[in-house]
């Protein structure tokens, strides 16, 4: 009789340190309704603003927004477009 090959059992290879570990990270969220920096999504998503990745980025959300509506603005006031009600828009000289 010839014996039968050894079959290796698969083992798992080693975690690494700093390697996931399962656990979220945490999400910050600003509520609109209440100014206040929730950790996790505690309230409805209309009421939300995030995720952000810190507790102080979230605080500052709605300067962020204040400041990307400005620039937004300024964008648009600098173009000249004619006005076609948004149809084959051309830049004007």
């Amino acid at each position: 009789m010839a014996a039968e090959p050894a079959i290796a059992e698969a083992q798992d290879p080693p975690v690494e340190a700093g390697a996931y570990s399962g656990a979220m990270s945490t999400e910050y969220w600003f509520n609109l309704r209440t100014g206040e920096v929730e950790e996790g999504a505690q309230s409805s998503w209309s009421q939300l603003l995030g995720p952000y990745p810190t507790r102080e980025a979230a605080s500052e959300a709605l300067k962020r927004v204040k400041e990307n509506n400005e620039a937004w603005e300024d964008e648009e006031s600098s173009e000249h477009w004619d006005d076609d009600g948004g149809h084959d828009r051309k830049p004007t000289s």
